[in-house]
């Protein structure tokens, strides 16, 4: 009884650990970045998924739609601290990188190779691929602009150009170099992240004109510019001098001056490399020169007056496939090759995901870089969540993570990289930020509401309450009710695992990404599963240690069953005898409690409750041993009760005929064993299974979300506990089983090899009764868990295990056999010999 109370105690205090250690990982992880997300009523965010999931590119996805009233509302809503607006503007084009080969001498050819390559994550793209012949004429002498148009010659065949010009021969770096644009209010935003902070280079926003300065005929923006995209390019060119007599006269071969060209001699006279994209060149206006033997760059700085031309692309459209195994969404997302650029054609497909806004009017304005700042210096000021390395909503969103290729083997994961082109699947965050003003919405969105979404924080929630669950519930539905729009409430949110199909992917392409998309309510969910799993996990570790207990017992007072009818013979009535094992009971209840009381002592853990419950566990399993283990002993008369247990007329009702009746009979000698042995074996394997498919579901569900990953993390040690300590009684409950079998057996084994009976053969009809036992145990235990699983929960479990269940009983009932006929033949002084 000890065992029991010290049993429950322990599992007790470990589960009571578990779930601790889960609310302490909850309660660190628990808030979001911000409290409630308020999205246009009328925006089309293509999310594919509902029930609380909220789209990375939600904040992004709209171009406007709440107007400066309905922000003004919500900030006077009582309970809300911080409403910070964005506001998506569109892309703009930043400047590009000349480079001119300027050593070229007139009227001489020169081929000219240019190359745009870049890692996506899964392979080096080759984005651009050009290669053309450029004859050099020199402005000397050209009096007017009408005299070079009326020289120039183009020739064209397969992508290749060859053509008469009046600059070097030159390529355009960097041309694919457009920004996302958004505004946002340097006040609130500083509240909800420390934006200024980030700023390590020139002034951030807060000391930006916030009226927009009139430059030469458009209005001029300043910009804060992110200071790395993580874009992983380069961009080459040579130049080579191609050698042509001056015989030849190439203009009048038409397209085969082309085929000409290709097979002619050539001289490579000079060539570079540039990763136009890296942080150091991002920005930088500059003209690269290039001469016979050394490259000069020239900067330049960018007038007020260099205007930029607005361009909008549409959201991602997601398509909902369905759930892949283990419950991680799957989502499909349109796609189809970029069109053929006549100039670099012969370049790798890429993919087109987003579609230019043809509705929306260029818009012409100026930017003025006051300033740079690095997203991964950037903190959320309230989320309890974040920690050093995480993305931090739109500014460092989520990567996505490369599972699998175009044709779907699965690869290592890795992070997908932004490609320049903005139509492409994953072009990370902003890259340019500015500030919303009336002015700035009235430029971009005219008469139209500019904001695209408000980032709320609420007051007063900083634990992990109910109380904070309803202030916020409460703030939200106030917002709702008086502006009308959407509201996400991003309470226990947390990036949740989901898997996107990228469509027209090719061979070696990136064919599906792993993404952390927003799931509300994340942390209440994972509570309530690790609290249902404790609660599965102690009655598993009880219902084992109970059975344990109550197979001792009864067999213990089976083996008294001499014992009692001497008693009788002596006189001693059968009311008499149960009077004794009933202040047995009592006695060996009371005595049990120690253990808890020295718990209750030492830690404080246990209630009186606890206390009363054990008392009365304890008394129910002692009560039930007894009465299972004298029954049928009591019921026998004296002379039946000295032979021993007696036996079952069930066996008669096959004769001995062979291998498998023998079995029968044997098995059937002892039904109350036989039973117990079954029985045994039964709930260890239910129990078994029923705590692997708990564990396996709980991992599973936790594994669907990083927040979850991390309490599965910390929880794994407790976890390995339960597990051990489970496994090891159930394997204890089999061994005392059988050794009680076994030895009570002696006398019957020394018979059969004093008749003649080979030690091989006594020890073989052994193990196939205890495989039998096992097997059978094993199967209907298998069948019972699988009932339970499939009524009354939505755990799932991998076939496997029902496999292992059914046979490891059946293995671990023949193993521990052999081990104990071993020492039971040393402990009785059986011979090792044998016929």
């Amino acid at each position: 009884m000890f065992i029991l109370s010290l049993g429950y105690s322990g599992i007790k205090k470990l589960t009571e650990t578990v779930s601790i250690k889960a609310r302490e990982d909850l309660q660190h992880h628990w808030r979001w970045q911000y409290d409630i997300l308020v999205y246009p009523k009328d925006s089309q965010t293509y999310q594919a998924l509902g029930d609380g999931w909220v789209a990375p590119q939600t904040p992004l996805a709209s171009y406007g739609g709440i107007s400066f009233e309905d922000l003004e509302t919500i900030r006077s809503i009582p309970g809300v601290e911080v409403a910070a607006p964005i506001s998506i503007l569109g892309y703009f084009r930043y400047d590009f990188v000349p480079v001119s080969y300027e050593d070229a001498k007139k009227g001489e050819i020169y081929e000219v190779k240019y190359q745009m390559k870049a890692f996506d994550g899964l392979k080096k793209v080759l984005l651009k691929n050009y290669l053309g012949y450029d004859q050099y004429e020199s402005m000397e002498g050209v009096k007017d602009s009408r005299e070079i148009l009326s020289n120039i010659k183009t020739i064209m065949k397969d992508y290749i150009i060859f053509q008469n010009i009046f600059v070097p021969p030159s390529m355009e770096f960097r041309s694919d170099n457009e920004l996302l644009l958004v505004a946002v209010d340097p006040e609130s935003e500083d509240k909800l992240y420390n934006l200024s902070q980030a700023v390590v280079e020139g002034d951030d926003l807060r000391f930006a004109d916030l009226k927009i300065d009139k430059g030469i005929g458009e209005p001029v923006l300043p910009i804060l510019v992110l200071k790395d995209q993580g874009l992983d390019v380069e961009e080459s060119m040579e130049v080579s001098l191609v050698s042509v007599p001056s015989s030849i006269n190439l203009w009048d071969m038409g397209s085969n001056a082309i085929d000409y060209l290709k097979e002619s001699s050539k001289k490579i006279v000079s060539s570079y490399k540039l990763n136009a994209y890296s942080p150091e060149w991002r920005y930088k206006l500059a003209h690269i020169e290039l001469k016979n033997d050394k490259v000069e760059v020239k900067s330049y700085i960018m007038g007020a007056f260099g205007s930029r031309d607005l361009v909008r692309y549409s959201p991602l459209h997601f398509k909902f496939l369905g759930y892949e195994e283990g419950g991680i969404p799957l989502l499909y997302v349109e796609g189809h090759p970029r069109e053929k650029n006549p100039f670099f054609g012969n370049a790798d497909e890429t993919q087109v995901y987003r579609e230019t806004l043809e509705k929306d009017e260029k818009i012409v304005f100026a930017v003025d870089v006051i300033g740079v700042y690095d997203a991964r210096k950037i903190k959320p000021n309230y989320a309890s969540s974040w920690k050093e390395g995480d993305p931090v909503d739109i500014y460092t969103p989520h990567h996505s993570m490369i599972i699998a290729d175009g044709e779907g083997n699965p690869v290592k994961p890795r992070p997908q990289i932004p490609l320049p082109m903005k139509d492409s699947y994953y072009t990370g965050g902003p890259e340019a930020i500015t500030v919303l003003t009336k002015d700035v919405a009235k430029l971009f969105y005219k008469d139209n509401p500019p904001i695209s979404a408000v980032r709320v924080v609420v007051k007063g929630v900083e634990e992990r309450s109910p109380i904070s669950q309803k202030k916020i519930e409460q703030v939200a539905k106030e917002i709702m009710d008086k502006t009308g729009h959407k509201v996400e409430i991003m309470l226990g949110a947390s990036p949740t695992k989901v898997h996107v199909k990228l469509g027209g992917a090719q061979k070696d392409d990136i064919g599906m990404v792993e993404e952390g998309w927003i799931k509300e309510g994340v942390s209440w969910a994972i509570e309530e599963k690790v609290s249902n799993a404790n609660k599965w996990l102690f009655t598993y570790l009880l219902v084992v240690v109970f059975f344990l207990l109550y197979t001792v017992i009864t067999h213990s007072l089976i083996n008294r069953s001499m014992e009692f009818a001497q008693l009788r013979t002596i006189g001693w009535s059968r009311k008499r005898i149960i009077y004794g094992l009933s202040s047995e009971v009592i006695s060996l209840t009371i005595f049990s409690l120690i253990p808890v009381l020295f718990f209750k002592a030492s830690y404080g853990s246990f209630t009186w409750k606890d206390i009363a419950f054990i008392g009365t566990l304890n008394g129910a399993i002692i009560a039930t041993g007894y009465f299972s283990g004298s029954y049928r002993s009591l019921l026998l008369s004296p002379r039946m009760g000295l032979s021993g247990e007696g036996t079952s007329d069930g066996r008669r009702l096959i004769s001995v005929r062979g291998f498998f009746t023998f079995i029968f009979h044997q098995m059937m000698r002892r039904p109350l064993r036989f039973g117990l042995l079954v029985l045994s074996v039964l709930l260890s394997t239910l129990m078994v299974i029923l705590f692997v498919s708990t564990q396996y579901s709980l991992s599973e569900f936790l594994y669907l979300s990083f927040l979850g990953e991390v309490v599965d993390l910390h929880l794994l040690p407790y976890q390995k506990a339960l597990l051990g300590l489970g496994v090891g009684l159930t394997i204890a409950v089999v061994v005392v089983l059988l050794w009680l079998n076994l030895w009570e057996r002696q006398e019957e084994f020394g018979l059969l090899w004093a008749i003649g009976w080979p030690r091989g053969r006594l020890t073989l009809y052994t193990l196939i009764e205890a495989g039998t036992i096992g097997s059978l145990g094993g199967i209907l235990g298998s069948l019972s868990a699988l009932i339970i699983l499939k009524l009354f929960s939505t755990l799932w479990l991998p076939p496997w295990v029902v496999v292992v269940a059914v046979l490891l009983p059946m293995a671990l009932m023949m193993a521990v056999t052999a081990i104990v006929m071993h020492f039971i033949r040393l402990a009785s002084g059986i011979k090792r010999g044998g016929k």
